[in-house]
């Protein structure tokens, strides 16, 4: 908070404000995942990650696939999948292989 220039008497205002955007956005998300709409979720993408950058060519594109690709292989699986030595996320390497930029 430091970093940030967040003085002692000025962290809990910051602090409240970093968690009112990790809950907004974690709720955009959310939505996008419960909808299977991953247009909208490329457009959160490029608003909260990609904010100030004016050139980022397919990378939301090739995030919010991998997302739904995560969400895909999760989708039908018990906590015991996720807590045994089977749970691992999808390899990035292999996945932005299959789905080179130009």
């Amino acid at each position: 908070m430091r970093e940030l220039g967040a003085g002692d008497a000025g962290v809990h205002i910051k602090m409240k404000n970093m968690i009112k955007s990790f809950m907004g956005r974690q709720k955009a998300y959310c939505d996008c995942f419960e909808k299977d709409n991953y247009i909208k979720l490329e457009k959160s993408i490029i608003k909260n990650i990609y904010r100030n950058v004016n050139e980022y060519d397919k990378e939301p594109n090739l995030l919010a696939n991998y997302c739904k690709k995560c969400v895909y292989k999760f989708k039908d699986k018990q906590i015991e999948y996720f807590v045994s030595s089977k749970f691992y996320f999808p390899k990035i390497d292999n996945f932005f292989k299959s789905n080179k930029l130009p």
